[in-house]
């Protein structure tokens, strides 16, 4: 069973076959029952998302497309590659170090916007966090978003280890937002509020009454004045 980052090699004892490929006037050859460039080229792809290096991203066609002009020399891509060994050359080797630099961030990225998400399902949760806990909490988040752009900018300016000093510190200030969420959120509690009808005016109730009363003695009155005539 294979899974999407495991690398797998089969080793053949076939002999070296020519592909369709020149280099300097001569044929290029692959060989079957060498492993270590092809391994090399597979943990390269599946574990830090090096590209091969006779990709290149064509504009017009809106993908990757075969460009075999950087496939020689120190690369394990292809056959045109050096004779001499599996080595990196210097995009390859700096296309490693960044693409953990970027793995970093992006994580960090989808965790906060999880945080995030989580925050707005609190209907009410204003005074959750006190006025102290509200200050620090505010300087995790811009905390994290200084360190995320400090990493970008280190790793822009190949100083690696720097950025992801910043790129983990980052993960640190998250991590410290999140615990003072969960802390909150375990203070909450559920209410029940029975809201009171609201009050009738008595002077409304007063004329009412009245009214009615005035309108019961008009009928009785009518009644008596018209009686005689009803006998008729």
């Amino acid at each position: 069973v294979a899974f999407p980052d495991m690398v797998l090699a089969v080793r053949t004892r076939s002999p070296a076959t020519a592909v369709d490929l020149q280099c300097d006037g001569k044929v290029a050859l692959t060989e079957p029952a060498e492993l270590h460039r092809p391994l090399l080229a597979g943990v390269l792809q599946s574990g830090w998302g090096v590209a091969p290096s006779h990709l290149a991203w064509g504009e017009p066609q809106n993908r990757s497309v075969a460009d075999y002009t950087f496939a020689v020399g120190n690369t394990p891509f292809g056959p045109l590659a050096a004779a001499a060994g599996p080595a990196l050359s210097f995009p390859q080797a700096d296309a490693v170090k960044r693409h953990v630099i970027l793995s970093q961030v992006n994580a960090t990225i989808h965790d906060a916007a999880a945080v995030l998400r989580a925050v707005q399902t609190i209907a009410d949760g204003e005074g959750v966090l006190s006025p102290e806990d509200l200050d620090e909490y505010s300087g995790r988040w811009a905390s994290l978003l200084f360190k995320q752009e400090r990493a970008l900018a280190a790793a822009a300016m190949h100083d690696y280890s720097k950025a992801l000093h910043f790129a983990r510190s980052a993960r640190h200030d998250l991590a410290a937002a999140r615990a003072m969420l969960s802390s909150a959120a375990r203070q909450l509690d559920a209410r029940l509020e029975c809201f009171e009808d609201a009050p009738v005016a008595m002077g409304v109730l007063a004329w009412a009454a009245a009214g009615l009363v005035a309108l019961c003695l008009a009928v009785a009155k009518g009644r008596s004045v018209l009686l005689p005539w009803y006998n008729i």
